[in-house]
């Protein structure tokens, strides 16, 4: 029989299970309630308030693998791209070294139009008159 290989443990402790259950019946609960949760199944429950966030970050993190994965290495992208990149290099380093180069100018003749641009709208500009 198999009630015979059963320890004396073994049925004390399902004993005291099934005493537990009668109790918790005779009280209108189950050992599934909320109150008899162990605090380690609480964690699912807790888990599935950021069900959301937890999906959002397995998609993004999918989306970043299969970018990645289908993207074409960047060696090539570099070998494809190499002349606008050393063109644009050359320009920003021109621009640097003419920015140095060239003094600033104290009083630029610039200024004196834009005063001019400035009073034409007001109808008292002055009259250019050519020869």
């Amino acid at each position: 029989m198999v009630i015979n290989k059963i320890s004396d443990t073994d049925r004390e402790a399902f004993t005291c299970l099934t005493l537990a259950q009668k109790k918790l019946f005779a009280r209108g609960e189950s050992l599934h309630s909320e109150r008899s949760i162990h605090p380690a199944m609480e964690i699912p429950d807790k888990l599935l308030k950021f069900k959301l966030h937890i999906l959002l970050a397995f998609a993004f993190a999918a989306l970043i693998f299969f970018l990645c994965y289908l993207a074409p290495p960047f060696l090539d992208i570099l070998y494809y791209f190499w002349p606008l990149l050393l063109s644009t290099a050359l320009f920003l380093v021109a621009v640097v070294v003419f920015g140095r180069i060239s003094a600033p100018e104290t009083d630029s003749p610039g200024e004196n139009a834009v005063e001019g641009l400035l009073d034409f709208p007001d109808g008292q500009s002055e009259q250019v008159i050519f020869r």
